[in-house]
């Protein structure tokens, strides 16, 4: 526990921050939505009938669990926006303590835990911090090649992974959508962040039992990059709440997100990839109930829907949906997001010689580059524990809203498990960049047979 106490500090820092950036301005209350919202609140007068009910701007959406919070904020303040704000910032909070909590059952590694929910926030608060940091990781990408310097053409793989990972986490350390603006600052951001919250609790406590309680799978064979115990290796004993309490507690988070927003859709998706990620890298197998518990929390939401909310399109919902290229440009920028640059790059080859004096074009191959190169590093022995699941999480948080008009909340879910993959591939990064600018590894002389001073052989 000693060592965690530390990195505790990351996310009560960021809480600090997130709840001095709360909006209060009136604005919070000026918006169409908002102004809907409300009035239909009033009118209306009874919190629990939206369980069994459209929500209050009737686009055929059941969200009964995200109206009670502004049935709350309307009770509490009525039309005093700060007070609307701080709810709105105190969610963003509770993200990031759920979110801390997550990645200390997934990967009992404090600093992971730490700036995974440190990164998260800097998205949230909108700083510019991360640029800073993506423009450093750039610059570093050409420094690194003086590697050849001290090892010449023997260097030139490892250099070249090392300069590729540094694009490619100069690419990835910014946000992918603006989240200050629609988390902090825009009320009917909070369903989005609701429903993150409520999902990531349920996560959470079913990571929690996977870690105390499921069966441990047989160690792989040791081999040459086997870490070897130490005392400071975790031996977790069965203690703390009965196991069958995190079950109820993980079905009620799953059941509150459902009822929250659509994209919690993806939550058997996500229970697949991280008892996945606890069977390679934890060596602990979480079995089949828990995607059943999810498969079933996900039956009820639609039959409770399918009852109660009208089944046809309303006209938001129309306008909204999307298809073409932008649908595999979203879907690349979780997946491959090299592929991305490919398209319009032809037009930078209608334009000649000039087209080298573009930064864009540059940069478009700089990111294909990388993308080849973290694959490789993630795959191969540097990658070990960390690997792709990350990412693949943050992919399947991301999924179906890639078919809907850009909205920037679709991105906080899938920001929580960005953020965890950032910082593993930086970690996979940092020490492919030390082993491309070390010297050469010094070969040993070859052995005289037989060796001075050992026993005559007969």
């Amino acid at each position: 526990m000693r060592r965690w106490l530390p990195w505790l500090a990351v996310p009560a820092i960021v809480s600090a921050f997130l709840l001095a950036g709360r909006a209060t301005g009136p604005e919070l209350l000026q918006d169409t939505d908002t102004r809907v919202l409300l009035a239909k609140l009033s009118e209306r007068g009874a919190p629990l009938s939206w369980f069994v009910s459209d929500w209050p701007l009737e686009n055929h959406f059941y969200r009964p669990v995200s109206t009670l919070f502004f049935e709350m904020d309307a009770k509490l303040y009525g039309s005093h926006s700060a007070g609307y704000g701080l709810t709105n910032a105190l969610l963003a909070v509770a993200l990031v303590w759920a979110s801390f909590w997550l990645f200390r059952e997934l990967t009992s590694v404090p600093w992971v835990a730490g700036a995974s929910v440190g990164l998260l926030g800097l998205w949230m608060l909108g700083t510019g911090l991360p640029e800073l940091l993506s423009s450093g990781a750039r610059w570093l990408g050409f420094l690194v090649w003086i590697g050849l310097l001290r090892g010449g053409l023997r260097k030139l793989g490892a250099v070249a992974l090392a300069s590729g990972g540094l694009f490619f986490l100069s690419w990835s350390l910014p946000a992918l959508a603006p989240l200050g603006g629609r988390i902090l600052g825009w009320l009917p951001g909070r369903t989005a962040s609701v429903m993150a919250v409520f999902l990531v609790l349920g996560l959470a406590a079913m990571a929690r039992w996977v870690r105390l309680f499921a069966k441990p799978l047989p160690d792989p064979t040791p081999d040459s990059m086997t870490v070897p115990a130490t005392k400071g290796t975790e031996v977790v004993p069965r203690v703390g709440l009965h196991g069958w309490v995190w079950w109820p507690l993980a079905g009620l988070g799953f059941l509150l997100a459902l009822g929250s927003y659509e994209q919690a859709v993806v939550l058997p998706g996500l229970v697949v990839v991280l008892t996945v990620v606890f069977a390679t890298a934890r060596r602990r197998w979480a079995g089949w109930g828990w995607l059943g518990l999810s498969m079933s929390a996900l039956a009820l939401y639609v039959l409770v829907r399918v009852l109660v909310v009208p089944s046809d399109p309303s006209g938001y919902q129309a306008q909204q949906f999307r298809t073409g290229p932008g649908v595999w440009l979203s879907l690349f920028d979780y997946s491959l997001p090299g592929l991305s640059g490919v398209f319009g790059f032809s037009s930078y080859l209608e334009a000649g010689a000039s087209a080298f004096f573009i930064s864009d074009f540059w940069s478009r191959i700089g990111l294909a580059f990388g993308t080849v190169a973290v694959a490789v590093l993630l795959l191969g022995r540097l990658g070990r524990p960390y690997g792709v699941w990350p990412w693949l999480a943050a992919l399947v948080a991301y999924l179906p809203m890639a078919w809907l008009k850009y909205f920037e909340h679709y991105h906080l879910l899938p920001a929580v498990f960005r953020a965890w993959a950032v910082v593993t591939v930086g970690a996979v990064v940092l020490r492919a960049v030390a082993i491309a600018v070390s010297p050469p590894a010094l070969v040993a002389p070859p052995r005289s047979h037989p060796a001075p001073g050992s026993l005559p052989r007969p």
